[in-house]
C-alpha cells in the first residue's frame, strides 16, 4: 500500500503562472518536469531536490507549504494504514481489500452487460489552443 496525493499547485515554474500558459511549445514550458526523483529517501528530505523546486518557482512560500501539505496527507495515509493492519491484523485488511476488488468488478461487469453492442462515439471541444484568433479544437474517440 502507499499514499498519494494529487493536487494544483498555483506556480510550478515555466513561462506563467498555472500549468498551461496560452502559447506554449511544448511540456517544457508550463514548468518543472522531474521524472522519477524523491524528494524523502529513508526518511531524509533530498535538499537538492528541494532547493531546485524552491528556486525555480515564483511563489515558493506558498508552493512549497503546497508541498509540505502534500507530504503531510502521505504521511497520515500512511499512518492510518499502519493503524488498520495493527487493529485488524494483516489477514483480515488483504481479506477486505479482496473483497472491495471483487465486489468492484462485479459491479462493473454488471454495468458493462446492460450497454448494447455497437459503436459508440464521443466528441467534445477544448475552448482554444491559445493561437490568435482562437480556434477551438475538437476532440472525438470512436
Amino acid at each position: 500500500m502507499f499514499s498519494m496525493v494529487r493536487a494544483h499547485w498555483i506556480d510550478v515554474g515555466g513561462m506563467s503562472t498555472g500549468s498551461a500558459p496560452p502559447r506554449r511549445p511544448g511540456a517544457w514550458m508550463e514548468g518543472l518536469q522531474f521524472d522519477q526523483l524523491k524528494i524523502y529517501e529513508g526518511g531524509k528530505i533530498n535538499e537538492m531536490l528541494h532547493r531546485c523546486i524552491k528556486d525555480n518557482i515564483r511563489f515558493p512560500e506558498a508552493s512549497m507549504g503546497d508541498l509540505r501539505s502534500q507530504i503531510a496527507a502521505c504521511r497520515l495515509g500512511n499512518r492510518r494504514a499502519d493503524e488498520l493492519f495493527e487493529r485488524y491484523g494483516r489477514d483480515t485488511v488483504m481479506a477486505a481489500i479482496r473483497q472491495v476488488f471483487a465486489e468492484t468488478e462485479q459491479r462493473c461487469r454488471n454495468a458493462v452487460k446492460h450497454i448494447a453492442d455497437g459503436v459508440y462515439e464521443a466528441e467534445s471541444f477544448i475552448d482554444d489552443t491559445g493561437e490568435t484568433p482562437p480556434q477551438p479544437v475538437r476532440i472525438t474517440h470512436a
